[in-house]
């Protein structure tokens, strides 16, 4: 999810800048590695090789989107990870601990939700005024 969610957003954006040629390079560089990449690494590992060479693959193809998206209009996402990294650092290590215990996993996932949400609120995390906001304006 940390690779692919990043690269659905940057592709509507370079779609949205009606750049899709970049969008082909993309594609080429994601799939062209993860074959060469899978003919390496399946051979000796197995089906782990095979996820590593996708997740390689796709990072690599993602540094691509990031760069050439940037060229077409300048962001930063550095200064607003501040609170939601470590939020979910610990989100985390919150469901990694229910899970070990046995807790089942639909309850994992809403506790480990309410706990990632809550810690946001009670950092004061910007991100969750606008939620409200944007909440507040369509009810």
């Amino acid at each position: 999810m940390v690779v692919n969610f990043p690269a659905v957003i940057l592709t509507d954006a370079i779609f949205a800048y009606n750049k899709q040629k970049y969008l082909i390079t993309f594609v080429l560089i994601g799939g062209i590695l993860n074959i060469a990449l899978d003919l390496l690494l399946i051979p000796k590992f197995g089906i782990v090789g095979s996820a590593w060479a996708t997740l390689i693959a796709q990072s690599i193809a993602n540094a691509y989107l990031w760069r050439k998206m940037q060229q077409i209009n300048y962001f930063n996402i550095t200064p607003h990870m501040k609170r939601i990294v470590p939020a979910s650092i610990l989100m985390a290590i919150l469901a990694w601990i229910l899970t070990s215990v046995g807790i089942p996993v639909l309850i994992v996932i809403s506790l480990a939700a309410i706990f990632y949400f809550g810690i946001l609120y009670a950092t004061k995390e910007p991100l969750i005024e606008e939620v409200k906001e944007a909440l507040r304006l369509k009810g």
